[in-house]
């Protein structure tokens, strides 16, 4: 008997993602505002940064690392959800050629997942529907091919945020680096500032 994860529980991904994917929170980091400034505004301070203190300069370096830490907590979660999809995906595409085999008069017999644990077997039925998560434990038959159209759009519109995300990530990391080394740059000045005072009161008391 051939092991096959139902499309009534797998596919649940194809358009429950697809929520997640469009949430203001997510949609908004795409963008750029995720609560946070936008990536132009640490860039506009980044170009004077010569004009900052060494406090302003310690503040935006904490600020551009939360922002990079929320970056790559989004990146994450689509991450994770683009693997979803795909699992979803490969068991639909099992399911539609059960259903062919079904068809032909060959009795398929397939496990049907209980719990996340827990299967029971079962037999398919020639009927090409699906039940697909919708979220907020609402289900939606739909067909195999529907199903497969809806998670393969879903699938493309994680990837495209995905890239954009990974973009943002990358740009966000090299104004840290900037911001570190500038850091870095400003403590020492300020250490040799104080050394040179030091030394020009040792010199007046003497």
């Amino acid at each position: 008997m051939k092991l096959l994860k139902a499309a009534s529980n797998q596919s649940r991904a194809l358009d429950a993602v697809a929520a997640f994917v469009l949430t203001p929170d997510s949609s908004s980091c795409a963008k750029g505002k995720m609560g946070a400034p936008p990536a132009d505004t640490v860039e506009q301070h980044i170009a004077n940064l010569n004009s900052l203190s060494l406090n302003q300069c310690s503040a935006l370096a904490r600020r551009t690392e939360a922002e990079l830490q929320n970056l790559s907590s989004h990146l994450s979660q689509l991450r994770v959800a683009a693997a979803r999809l795909a699992e979803s995906r490969e068991a639909l595409t099992q399911l539609d050629s059960h259903m062919q085999k079904r068809k032909e008069g060959e009795v398929t017999e397939v496990l049907v997942p209980l719990t996340g644990a827990l299967y029971a077997k079962g037999r398919l039925q020639c009927d090409d529907k699906v039940l697909v998560d919708i979220g907020a434990g609402y289900m939606l038959q739909k067909t195999c091919k529907d199903a497969k159209r809806d998670g393969e759009r879903t699938l493309n519109l994680v990837s495209e945020q995905q890239g954009k995300l990974e973009k943002m990530l990358s740009e966000k990391q090299k104004q840290l680096e900037v911001l570190v080394a500038t850091l870095n740059q400003k403590v020492l000045e300020k250490q040799a500032s104080a050394q040179a005072s030091a030394a020009a009161e040792k010199r007046t008391v003497a």
